[in-house]
């Protein structure tokens, strides 16, 4: 007896292109490209008659960039909504500590109105004293030396998080930062660009916070 298998064969191919544009439009809005954490001085800017200044060499700040993407789409506005960017700072400072655990440093930025396209930027900043604080006194010199990685949360109107490591890995949903209870977590520490010395310099380059609402 032989069996035909055209109509099965045909009918697969039909129920997979029917499923195809569903599959695209289930892709997520930003994709995160690249996380890159930094050590950098205090800029030096000018103040007219204004001549204060620090004594000795200034510790450095902690630079977070994120590098990111979001997706062009007849789905979507060519501007996005309220979007929300969540830090998670690991330091490498167990030794530091009494109670032997890592201090997870946990903050977030609120965005709106990003275009669609690559290459954007979104940052964060950590200040000289909150790192004198968890390193004893004695910030490390290199990056290596001051952090175990960074991860990084973008998540728009789907409540999808786009999800990025510095030097770690990711799944599609979940970070090694879900679990908080090996670390100690501490918030109030990662500050926006708006709220550092850094905020007139490269105004360009990163994207501004969302407005705060007048109460």
């Amino acid at each position: 007896m032989k069996i035909n298998l055209f109509p099965l064969w045909f009918s697969t191919l039909i129920l997979c292109l029917s499923w195809t544009p569903q599959v695209f439009a289930e892709q997520q809005e930003f994709e995160i490209k690249k996380v890159e954490a930094s050590l950098t001085d205090t800029p030096q800017i000018s103040g007219g008659a204004y001549r204060k200044q620090t004594q000795g060499r200034a510790t450095p700040w902690l630079e977070t960039d994120v590098t990111f993407d979001r997706k062009k789409s007849p789905e979507l506005d060519k501007f996005s909504g309220d979007v929300t960017v969540n830090f998670f700072i690991l330091l490498k400072n167990k030794s530091a500590i009494k109670d032997g655990k890592q201090t997870l440093l946990k903050g977030s930025i609120d965005l709106n109105e990003i275009p669609e396209g690559g290459g954007l930027h979104a940052g964060c900043f950590v200040t000289p004293q909150t790192l004198s604080k968890y390193f004893e006194g004695k910030v490390p010199t290199t990056i290596l030396q001051v952090i175990t990685d960074v991860g990084v949360e973008i998540i728009g109107k789907d409540g999808k998080p786009a999800l990025g490591t510095q030097r770690g890995t990711v799944s599609a949903s979940k970070g090694w930062w879900d679990d908080t209870s090996q670390f100690d977590v501490v918030e109030g520490r990662v500050l926006s660009k708006e709220n550092t010395p850094f905020f007139v310099l490269s105004w360009d380059y990163y994207l501004p916070t969302k407005a705060k609402s007048a109460n």
